[in-house]
């Protein structure tokens, strides 16, 4: 069980005033006068897991949580109350062939309310409900040799949009039906030294709406890492490589527009690790 409370004194100074656009009391934004709220949320989460059997664990969680909404680019409603959103989830873990095997599949459910949303540069806020799936699988198939994947498949829809009523029941903005992610790394000696790993990996991501009528949306995608590793002792170096078919795909719908992911990415690492 956990518990976070939080205190949000958010401020706005509009720097020139916008013929027709209103605060959410109604009043009008005017340049040079600033405009605030406080807010003070209570977020909480509790979970239980039962070991039926050594291999065998069944869990259960619901969790609400709060996140501030502040736009600075908005010319209207750039204050406004949080969004909530309220999360049940459970599953089970289940571990195999002395747990070289491993694998978690869970169900959720989450609503949320006064979720943010732009409507060319207006933020409108909806409800949104999104039920779901998601698998987790950690494979060992050698001592040298590891495989990890996970996917989620979900469906979002909005539940309520005030400001336009018409989209009620279409799938939420900026959330994809489907992702995925594949990863597998191998072990190996140079000359009798141990400490090396390579690795490689694909990840997936399916279409996103970019607003909320459902009638434009950025594509799936699908790109490739991989890295080389060398651990000594409490050291690790890594050097590697991300999207490395240079493939031009998009992170987030940004209503009237998409952000465009990384290109093909060369970057480096040196951690030390301070545990024993």
């Amino acid at each position: 069980m956990g518990a976070r409370q939080d205190w949000w004194d958010t401020s706005l100074l509009p720097e020139i005033f916008v013929p027709g656009r209103l605060q959410p009391t109604g009043q009008p934004f005017l340049s040079n006068a600033a405009v605030g709220r406080n807010d003070a949320p209570i977020s909480w989460n509790a979970g239980v897991l039962y070991k039926l059997t050594p291999a065998v664990s069944p869990f259960f969680g619901v969790a609400r949580s709060h996140l501030v909404n502040f736009s600075s680019e908005a010319t209207q409603n750039g204050l406004a109350a949080p969004e909530s959103a309220l999360q049940y989830e459970g599953g089970v873990k289940a571990n195999a062939f002395d747990d070289r095997l491993t694998v978690t599949a869970a169900g959720f459910a989450v609503t949320r309310n006064n979720v943010f949303a732009l409507v060319g540069d207006v933020p409108v806020f909806n409800a949104q409900r999104t039920y779901g799936g998601e698998i987790d699988v950690d494979a060992r198939p050698t001592p040298r040799w590891r495989i990890t994947a996970n996917a989620t498949l979900q469906h979002a829809t909005l539940t309520a949009n005030p400001s336009n009523p018409a989209a009620t029941g279409n799938w939420s903005q900026g959330v994809p039906a489907t992702m995925a992610h594949l990863w597998t790394s191998y072990d190996f000696a140079v000359a009798g030294v141990e400490g090396f790993r390579i690795g490689a990996g694909l990840n997936y991501r399916d279409k996103m709406y970019g607003n909320l009528l459902n009638t434009t949306a950025i594509p799936s995608y699908v790109t490739a890492d991989a890295d080389i590793s060398y651990t000594q002792g409490r050291w690790t170096v890594t050097v590697g490589a991300k999207n490395l078919s240079d493939t031009t795909y998009y992170v987030a719908a940004n209503g009237v527009g998409a952000f465009v992911g990384d290109p093909f990415t060369v970057f480096g690492s040196v951690r030390f690790n301070l545990g024993g």
